[in-house]
């Protein structure tokens, strides 16, 4: 702890917020990894040999969701043009 002292001139209140925005990040860049992540499993389901059909309808919400998070951070300016 006096390490976080020594660092921040006494004022570790002053990491609050960008920990805070960091921690923020992270959790929402996290969404379209379990998107793709949900793609895999839909693939693989369909190919293990089960004779389960290709659920078509489910990657194509995967997509759009996926489409509405790349425009969203575009607009937003998460991601730069």
């Amino acid at each position: 702890m006096n390490a976080i002292n020594n660092i921040t001139i006494g004022h570790p209140e002053r990491l609050r917020k960008p920990v805070g925005y960091t921690m923020l990040a992270n959790l929402v860049n996290i969404f379209p990894f379990m998107l793709s992540i949900e793609a895999v499993n839909v693939l693989f389901k369909a190919y293990d040999g089960s004779g389960t059909g290709l659920d078509t309808t489910r990657l194509w919400w995967i997509c759009g969701l996926l489409a509405v998070y790349m425009i969203g951070s575009c607009r937003t300016g998460l991601i730069p043009p």
